[in-house]
């Protein structure tokens, strides 16, 4: 006779079919993407039962623990769309977990690198690093030499966020290598992004705009729409820089459509933060401050942390040039206060305008 047991156990191996089913629809692209997120909606509740059921049986069932990394690995998709940071965070521990119980090293590494990856989400860069370490000690163990190559763009991204471009460059440079010599053309792209961001910050904009548009021919040729809508914000964003403010809104605009098809909350939150930052520029300031508020409600209800204090700063810049000082203040305060608590580059520049709002008053 069937036990309690059983019937949680094909439940759960039903559900995860589900979620395979929802995750070949997402990737065939087009109206597909907007099923996939229906069918995951729909039976989210029945997953989360499944995967809470999983991990709870982790350490004394060898199929739950199975079936525990399973679902962390092939509903990653819909983890980074549709679940809060602190929710993804529990399914990757647990699947680490179930990994290590299992002697799975590949599995761990995997699941290490999506901790990482969910760990700057939210602005713990330290963290971050310390889990793509990690994976970087299993690819190379396991002579995986794609996830090799994540783990150093991974790692870029954080030594980016904490303002050390030079060091990111030199990872970058190891990983295209790597990239390329395997053949993943996708990846290369994403790496090349990546890199226009490291030459960005080093103010080499001619060597980051080259780099933007590589990974933008390589997106057309694969079809990587994720990739495609990274490189347009990013040339608007060096636009931005340089005062051509049309060309910077239109790049931006067509990436919110992209991130916007994809269901990606974060590339529509990142992107409408730039969008507002152009209309700043052209003193349209109404709208500028619609644009943030509109960005910074998307952030709190998806516990983007940081694009939580990027959202107040530049509510508070565009407040103060209309004379809201005030409130400017108060918001600015509230953005230094998140970039402190993450540790972030962008602490001392908010610090330094509090300190010239200060002198003026």
């Amino acid at each position: 006779m069937p036990t309690l047991q059983d019937a949680h156990l094909r439940h759960a191996r039903h559900y995860l079919q589900v979620v395979l089913r929802a995750d070949a629809l997402y990737k065939q692209g087009g109206a597909s993407i907007k099923c996939a997120l229906e069918i995951f909606d729909r039976e989210r509740r029945n997953v989360d039962i499944a995967q809470q059921w999983a991990s709870t049986c982790t350490s004394y069932n060898d199929q739950a623990a199975i079936l525990c990394s399973d679902y962390a690995t092939v509903s990653v998709l819909f983890l980074n769309l549709r679940m809060p940071p602190s929710e993804r965070a529990k399914w990757y521990e647990a699947a680490i977990f179930a990994s290590r119980r299992l002697h799975d090293r590949e599995a761990e590494g995997w699941h290490t690198g999506n901790l990482g990856r969910t760990y700057r989400y939210v602005g713990k860069v330290r963290l971050a690093l310390d889990c793509f370490r990690q994976v970087l000690t299993i690819s190379r163990e396991v002579g995986d030499r794609r996830s090799e190559a994540m783990s150093l763009s991974n790692m870029s991204s954080g030594y980016c966020d904490l303002n050390e471009p030079l060091v990111a460059v030199k990872l970058l440079e190891e990983a295209l290598l790597i990239i390329r010599e395997i053949g993943d053309r996708e990846e290369e792209g994403g790496i090349l992004g990546k890199l226009g961001r490291a030459n960005s910050l080093l103010r080499r904009y001619d060597s980051a705009i080259n780099f933007y548009q590589q990974q933008l021919a390589i997106s057309h040729q694969v079809g990587a729409l994720r990739s495609e809508a990274e490189a347009r914000v990013n040339i608007g964003i060096i636009h931005w820089q340089h005062g051509r403010f049309d060309v910077a809104l239109r790049e931006c605009q067509a990436a919110f459509k992209l991130y916007d098809e994809l269901g990606d909350s974060h590339g529509v939150t990142a992107t409408l933060n730039n969008i507002g930052l152009v209309f700043l520029q052209l003193r349209n300031y109404d709208k500028a401050v619609r644009v943030f508020d509109e960005q910074l409600a998307k952030c709190r209800a998806s516990e983007d942390i940081r694009g939580e204090g990027h959202g107040l700063f530049n509510k508070a810049l565009t407040l103060h040039e209309i004379g809201h000082h005030s409130e400017a203040q108060f918001l600015a305060q509230a953005s230094l206060q998140i970039f402190q608590q993450l540790e972030a580059v962008e602490t001392e520049s908010v610090k330094a305008t509090l300190a010239i709002w200060n002198d003026k008053s």
